[in-house]
C-alpha cells in the first residue's frame, strides 16, 4: 500500500523525496505483527476482505472478473464475521492500524449495503470511524477468530491464518528515512 510512503514523506513527489533525503532523519515506524506475518499500515479482517479480489481484477482490466467479484463480494462480504475478544457479536470487517498508543482499531458491525454506504458517505465528509456501524478504540493487543480460518490482508496482501490469531503492536526491524517534520 502506499500509506507507508506518505506517512514518511507526505504528499511530496519522488524528486522532492529524493532531493531531501539526506536530511532525513532515520527511523522506526510502527507495525503491527500476527503469526509471523508484519502489516507497516492496516490490516483488514473478515469477510470484508473479498472485496480485494475486485480491486485486484480491476487493476488487471479484468472487466467480466470484476463483477463476478463485486457479485460474490456483495453476496458473502456482509455474511458472518470474525468474533474479536471482548467485544460482542461478530464483525464482517475489523480494521487494525499500527498506532503511538497501541493499536489502532476499528470494528464494522454493518450487515449491508446501506451500512456500507453510510460508511463510505463519513469516510467522504468526515471520518469513516464516526459511522453508527462502527466501533473504533486503542487496544494494546487483539484476538481475532474462533474456529474458521481468519482471512486477512496485510498492506493489501491476503493470508488465511488458524484461529486465534493475536495481533500485537511492534516497530520495524529496519529504520527508514523519514523526511517529514
Amino acid at each position: 500500500m502506499n500509506l507507508l510512503p506518505k506517512a514518511l514523506h507526505g504528499d511530496a513527489s519522488l524528486e522532492a523525496i529524493v532531493a531531501v533525503a539526506g536530511q532525513g532523519v532515520l527511523a522506526h515506524v510502527p507495525v503491527v505483527r500476527a503469526a509471523g506475518h508484519t502489516s507497516y499500515c492496516r490490516i483488514i479482517i473478515g469477510p470484508l476482505t473479498r472485496w480485494a479480489l475486485a480491486r485486484e481484477n480491476a487493476r488487471h482490466g479484468r472487466i467480466w472478473r470484476v463483477l463476478q467479484a463485486v457479485r460474490l463480494s456483495l453476496a458473502r462480504g456482509f455474511l458472518g464475521g470474525v468474533k474479536v475478544a471482548g467485544q460482542p457479536g461478530r464483525n464482517p470487517g475489523v480494521l487494525v492500524m499500527p498506532g503511538d498508543q497501541g493499536l489502532e482499531v476499528a470494528l464494522f458491525s454493518g450487515r449491508g449495503l446501506a451500512d456500507a454506504m453510510a460508511v463510505a458517505v463519513n469516510w467522504l465528509l468526515n471520518d469513516w470511524r464516526a459511522a453508527a456501524s462502527v466501533t473504533a478504540f486503542t487496544a494494546p493487543e487483539l484476538v481475532v477468530g474462533r474456529r474458521r480460518m481468519v482471512r486477512c490482508l496485510f498492506d493489501g496482501e491476503l493470508r488465511r491464518l488458524p484461529p486465534p490469531v493475536r495481533f500485537v503492536p511492534g516497530w520495524s526491524d529496519l529504520r527508514y528515512i523519514r523526511t517529514l517534520a
